[in-house]
């Protein structure tokens, strides 16, 4: 049998053949691949400059964190403004003619990371920026120095310098001084000590100083250095001389201290005393208000002075607790409000919760913290 005669599909000339019908939505997804590669490349790219800039910021405050040079810290402590320390504390010694601060030994520390907690704990400056997530800073020390044509001052300062991250540098703080060495570069000039050489010679001869209360004091030789000696005064009152020898030492606490070496009074004759002088008293204080002294006493030790009080014994020693005072006594400055009366145990102790004035010749004997001064009792004023 002949075989079955197949169909023939003819296809026009020019036609293309038909496609398939695309899938729904296959479009918006590739438009969707390619803007997520796009987002993608974007958002890599910004990383990778932002970490760039990031690590080229903390590489430049890396660098200014260590940065801090010495030239930096010297201007710093220049421009801190420093005024010369008191030196009232110091007998015969003054701040007159006193140059400087000059700076030597300085010393830059570490830098030294912190939280923002612990520095509200160990901070009370305002400067700091306590909102930071963290804080650097950098200790200074160095040794401040002023110098005279006397003494000589040294101070070590220790100066804070705080990171500012919005400005990039370094801030400084207040500075924090130690207490001042004072040293003398020259010998004591001894016209600063004529006025207190007779009240001093009570403490060795009181008769011989009551007799020369009101003699001429003349300085005849002295051997002085920076370091002190001695030197010899003629006491004259008449045809009758005293010559005292006296000795200069540095205390590094108290300034200039005097004592009577040696006395001849072979030549002295037989003087009668010179009259009772004249007790010096505390007088007002200009300025003087709540918690600052309200009178003051200018005066030498073995002067005699008269004070005013409430008597009081602190283990076997009597006190006069006086009213809140500054005294000068041989050019060094003390505020006190209590005074040791050296007396005979029996001769005062009738007395003790009493108010009382005493007449007595004053000395800086150290016999409490808080009461620097005592008076050799003389007499009920």
């Amino acid at each position: 049998m002949a075989d079955d005669v197949q169909p023939v599909i003819v296809v026009p000339m020019g036609a293309a053949p038909a496609e398939p019908e695309p899938r729904k939505g296959g479009c918006l997804r590739s438009c969707a691949i390619a803007l997520i590669v796009f987002v993608g490349v974007l958002a890599f790219s910004g990383a990778c400059a932002w970490f760039a800039f990031d690590a080229i910021d903390r590489s430049l405050t890396q660098e200014r964190l260590e940065s801090l040079s010495e030239r930096e810290a010297l201007a710093a402590l220049n421009s801190a403004g420093l005024e010369p320390p008191d030196l009232s504390q110091y007998a015969y010694v003054t701040a007159d003619g006193l140059q400087g601060p000059r700076f030597t030994d300085v010393t830059i520390g570490d830098t030294v990371m912190r939280s923002s907690l612990f520095a509200a704990l160990l901070t009370n400056d305002n400067a700091v920026q306590l909102e930071d997530p963290f804080l650097s800073y950098r200790v200074v020390s160095a040794f401040a120095t002023w110098r005279s044509s006397a003494i000589e001052v040294r101070r070590f300062v220790v100066q804070r310098f705080v990171f500012d991250l919005d400005k990039n540098t370094w801030q400084t703080t207040t500075s924090e001084l130690g207490a001042p060495t004072v040293t003398p570069v020259r010998a004591p000039n001894v016209r600063s000590f004529q006025e207190g050489l007779i009240p001093l010679l009570r403490f060795y001869d009181s008769r011989l100083a009551e007799a020369f209360a009101d003699a001429t004091v003349r300085v005849t030789s002295e051997s002085l250095t920076a370091q002190g000696g001695t030197f010899e005064a003629s006491l004259e009152k008449g045809s009758a001389v005293c010559t005292v020898t006296y000795e200069v030492q540095w205390s590094e606490a108290d300034g200039w201290i005097l004592s009577v070496k040696e006395v001849d009074s072979s030549r002295a004759g037989r003087l009668s005393a010179a009259s009772a002088p004249t007790a010096i008293t505390p007088q007002p204080l200009a300025g003087g208000g709540q918690d600052q002294p309200a009178q003051q006493m200018v005066c030498h030790a073995g002067d005699l002075v008269k004070l005013t009080g409430t008597l009081s014994l602190r283990e076997n020693q009597f006190l006069l607790n006086t009213a809140y005072m500054q005294v000068q006594l041989d050019g060094r400055t003390y505020k006190v409000k209590s005074f040791v009366v050296n007396a005979p145990s029996n001769t005062l102790s009738s007395l003790i919760g009493q108010s009382v004035s005493l007449e007595g010749y004053i000395s800086a004997a150290n016999a409490f913290e808080d009461a620097p001064l005592s008076i050799m009792y003389s007499a009920m004023a």
